[in-house]
């Protein structure tokens, strides 16, 4: 309770609000697509009372014990491309978000996605065929 004045100048007492303490729900993830060294996943967004303000994207290895990577994001993003992975690894992906109070979701669903073997262009390639004559 705190001690105060109330309109006009007359004191009063009234109770303190304790703030924001309720995290956002979780999002929810998907691939959208993959290539040799990177993921791209599509992120459905929770909700939350006052705003999400941040996204955090956690990676490891599939082999990995625990999720050392956390890349944080402004904002409620939608999407995200997870870079400078190695190639033909799999790796599992969860996403949280962040209120303005600090609060943070429970993680998303795990994503077990793999980086893809790099692809050759044929296009890119030039070829040429000489026939001689006898």
């Amino acid at each position: 309770m705190n001690i105060g004045l109330l309109g006009g100048g007359v004191a009063g007492i009234f109770p303190v609000s304790g703030g924001d303490t309720d995290a956002p729900t979780a999002p929810t993830i998907a691939e959208s697509s993959v290539a040799a060294t990177s993921i791209n996943i599509g992120i459905t967004v929770g909700t939350d009372a006052v705003g999400i303000t941040g996204t955090k994207v956690y990676v490891k290895t599939s082999a990995a014990g625990s999720y050392n990577t956390a890349i944080d994001i402004s904002g409620a993003s939608t999407s995200y491309e997870i870079t400078g992975l190695t190639e033909s690894t799999e790796y599992n992906v969860k996403v949280t978000h962040v209120d303005a109070a600090g609060n943070e979701s429970v993680d998303s669903n795990v994503l077990t996605s793999s980086s893809s073997a790099a692809s050759v262009d044929i296009t890119s390639f030039n070829l040429s065929h000489t026939t001689t004559e006898s």
